[in-house]
């Protein structure tokens, strides 16, 4: 295994490690914001089963997971006359912070997926060069100096596109998901929003 690994990293040159390097940081950073998401949908739905509670008059210390969440149920909990008018203040500055902490990371994650089918043609490039040096210095008749040329122009090419093609659907993953997640935060708003204009005309 070591053996064909090796084998590998020669035949692509120093592009190769680099597109690897990229690779692993679009992977850590999707599996980051991944876990981002799962622990605020957690945080959502413990943000709704307090804000039933305080609407309620129960007594609710904010502990959802989130510190937004809990900023907002903090302040919805000591202002005095809980309107309607006044949730959708605090709400709609809650909701551009929530959204800019969802979107984080998602820009720098396309960046990369754009820069490895760049260093790809980089190394495809690379390879095309050192094959032209080969012919120049060596001919046409030697055609193991210009394999090693080819060997990088290829390698590098495909693994360019083997990284970038999976990223960018796993990125397309992760945005439909944050998207889910601004419907729902926008829905909850509405919900909370609704429960208290029924307590207002009751």
């Amino acid at each position: 295994m070591m053996r064909v690994t090796e084998e590998i990293f020669s035949q692509g040159g120093l592009i190769l490690p680099t597109l690897f390097l990229v690779s692993f940081v679009i992977w850590y950073s999707g599996f980051l914001s991944l876990y981002r998401f799962y622990t605020f949908h957690r945080a959502r739905k413990n943000f709704m089963a307090g804000m039933d509670m305080l609407l309620h008059g129960e007594n609710y210390e904010p502990h959802t997971g989130n510190s937004r969440f809990d900023t907002l149920l903090i302040l919805f909990k000591r202002v005095p006359e809980k309107n309607v008018k006044m949730f959708k203040v605090l709400y709609r500055e809650f909701l551009m912070g929530a959204v800019g902490d969802l979107s984080q990371g998602l820009t720098t994650i396309s960046v990369w997926i754009s820069v490895a089918p760049l260093l790809g043609l980089l190394g495809t490039v690379t390879g095309m060069v050192a094959t032209f040096r080969s012919i120049m210095l060596f001919g046409t008749g030697s055609p193991g100096f210009m394999a090693e040329g080819i060997s990088i122009a290829l390698v590098t090419t495909k693994t360019g596109l083997a990284v970038a093609v999976p990223a960018l659907l796993f990125h397309l993953f992760l945005v439909n998901m944050r998207n889910r997640l601004k419907q729902n935060l926008i829905q909850d708003g509405k919900v909370v929003a609704a429960k208290i204009s029924v307590g207002e005309t009751v």
